[in-house]
């Protein structure tokens, strides 16, 4: 047990602060020494090991602690509710996703701390202040930081307790365009994901249309005919391809959302006639970025600056006003990010309502652990990487 204590104390040290956590390191160093401490021939230890009581104590709270440290520092459990990000997940899929990626977030009231939050729901003046913010914003370093293309678990201020779950299209300071469908980030087009959907529209003979999905064993419950061959049918990217070069298929082509849904789209103002399928250019906020303070950015930005920022911006007589004072530009406090669903087409993201604050990063949806829905459980999905 010696050997065993001081190969993890030499692990912890050496190994943890090179990739950058030293807060994990400091903690399994502290338990490294406990360890030793508790098996060591001190006679307080042999005390201690020969009571049952103390030993029983001493078990359930090592257990205790160490199952409230896995929620919040390492890793947490999700259910994904809807078909937002289908076909990467599906509602019914149970995901593991890990804190240590982007770095766990630190609880902000002692609801957030799994258990101990029992204690607080039991007391009336603290339930009382549940949607109060009792701790400053903390977060603890972490592997990695967010790249496009992760799929991320997230929460907002205003919501605490709801989850959600979207990819990472844009990052802090960059610009983030959608036409026809087509994401470019900085004037570069991002490939979407093979399992990501959208809506088409298909030319085909009715009886033949149906035989080539099952074929092609594409089973799809929303597919809709307009008028007698001709069809509306969400595909990810694979079915497409396989579909197009079907004999049968007259034609297949992309349906873009019309533009009659721009109350639908982010910033909800006439002035910006985007749609889910044609938006921006939009720059994604980062902290430290300067903007001119023009109507154009007042109508983009004032949600994030109110919201997140705790700024009360005015546009009045052409100038923008704090507190009745003109202000010709705003310096960000904080960073941002563009998150979109995978189920282009039926998805409400930040096309819909903006920019993620990053204090409202959870943590990297890493496996699927397991899938079970109405449908019954999909032995294919379980242990699946996303």
């Amino acid at each position: 047990m010696k050997k065993y204590t001081i190969f993890v104390l030499l692990l912890t040290i050496f190994t943890l602060p090179i990739v950058g956590l030293v807060w994990l390191s400091i903690g399994l160093f502290i338990i490294g020494c406990l360890s030793t401490l508790f098996f060591s021939n001190l006679r307080f230890a042999r005390w201690i090991r020969k009571s049952s009581v103390f030993s029983i104590v001493g078990i359930f709270l090592l257990v205790f602690f160490v199952a409230i440290a896995l929620r919040v520092l390492f890793f947490g459990i999700y259910k994904i509710p809807s078909g937002s990000m289908e076909d990467t997940l599906i509602p019914g899929d149970q995901i593991m996703v890990s804190k240590l990626h982007y770095g766990p977030r630190l609880p902000q009231s002692p609801f957030e701390i799994p258990w101990v939050n029992i204690l607080f729901y039991l007391d009336k003046d603290a339930r009382s202040k549940i949607d109060s913010t009792w701790y400053k914003y903390k977060r603890l370093n972490g592997f990695t930081k967010i790249s496009s293309g992760d799929v991320v678990v997230f929460s907002f201020p205003q919501q605490k307790g709801t989850f959600y779950i979207k990819r990472c299209i844009g990052l802090p300071g960059e610009i983030i365009r959608i036409r026809k469908g087509i994401i470019s980030r900085n004037q570069q087009i991002i490939p979407a994901p093979l399992t990501s959907k959208v809506d088409y529209l298909i030319w085909a003979n009715d009886d033949r249309l149906t035989e080539i999905l099952k074929q092609s064993e594409i089973t799809n419950e929303k597919i809709n005919r307009i008028q007698h061959g001709h069809f509306k049918l969400d595909l990810n990217r694979m079915q497409y391809e396989t579909l197009r070069l079907k004999e049968g298929i007259d034609s297949i082509s992309f349906l873009e959302i019309p533009t009659d849904t721009v109350s639908h789209a982010y910033p909800h103002n006439i002035k910006f006639r985007w749609t889910a399928d044609n938006f921006g250019p939009l720059k994604v906020p980062k902290s430290g970025m300067r903007i001119e303070m023009t109507e154009e950015n007042f109508i983009l930005y004032e949600k994030v600056i109110r919201d997140y920022e705790g700024k009360n911006l005015i546009f009045r007589g052409g100038i923008v006003q704090e507190d009745g004072k003109e202000i010709r530009s705003y310096t960000f406090n904080q960073s941002y990010y563009f998150m979109m669903g995978d189920n282009r087409h039926n998805s409400a993201d930040s096309r819909t309502w903006g920019f993620l604050p990053e204090k409202g990063i959870i943590g990297k949806a890493i496996l699927v652990l397991y899938s079970n829905n109405e449908n019954g459980f999909k032995w294919k999905r379980v242990f699946k990487i996303i």
